[in-house]
């Protein structure tokens, strides 16, 4: 049985808790406290670097989402996210790497901000919501482009590309995020976010964040 290490305040575990969904692969959820001495021990024991999304398989532990990713989807022979043709998986991998590095880096620090920091009782970062702001529109419009003649984001079907931009895109009203210039990724949101993976994804992390934050107050 696959052990999955948590929290989930974590827009990166809910990617790694989404493929776990959409992919069909049984596991055991464990949910990390990071203020808690013993619950940071034991998730040292498998990621070394202390951060959640981790994994432990057999022995082997892992962490980094993307990483996860890569390694679940080839382990259970997911093929059909991450496809075996090396030109068709590069195309995959590019696009997985620009959500990254120019969307995803940018809605979630106003996620953080707008969202989750104030229920934590937590300031807001001014300066890091005026960096995102600034920063997200031009790689939401260039994914918009990119969309054009598409229905997902790197082929003809459903991939790793998808799985990495829609648990982060969900987030967009709580990062006050509006997609109506942006009507093909609306599209693609709505067509992605009505998987019944995902729907049961969503649900279950609405379960946990509740629990979480209502511990809290």
């Amino acid at each position: 049985m696959l052990n999955f290490y948590g929290n989930p305040v974590s827009p990166y575990v809910a990617k790694v808790h989404y493929l776990l969904e959409e992919a069909g692969i049984p596991y055991k959820y464990h949910e990390v406290n990071l203020s808690d001495p013993r619950s940071k021990a034991e998730l040292a024991r498998v990621n070394p670097f202390g951060k959640v999304p981790a994994i432990e398989l057999n022995g082997f532990g892992l962490g980094e989402s993307n990483a996860i990713l890569r390694y679940l989807v080839d382990r259970y022979h997911a093929n059909y996210l991450y496809p075996a043709n090396l030109e068709d998986r590069a195309q995959v991998d590019m696009v997985t790497e620009f959500i990254q590095a120019h969307v995803n880096r940018w809605i979630l620090p106003l996620v953080w901000n707008f969202s989750a920091a104030p229920r934590m009782g937590l300031v807001p970062d001014q300066a890091a919501i005026a960096e995102a702001q600034s920063k997200l529109p031009t790689g939401l419009l260039r994914l918009e482009q990119w969309l054009s003649g598409r229905t997902f984001l790197a082929g003809p079907e459903f991939t790793l590309a998808d799985v990495v931009l829609l648990p982060v895109l969900a987030e967009h009203k709580a990062a006050q995020i509006s997609l109506r210039d942006y009507p093909r990724l609306a599209a693609w949101y709505e067509h992605a976010s009505a998987r019944p993976a995902w729907k049961k994804t969503r649900d279950n992390i609405a379960s946990r964040l509740a629990e979480y934050f209502a511990a809290r107050r």
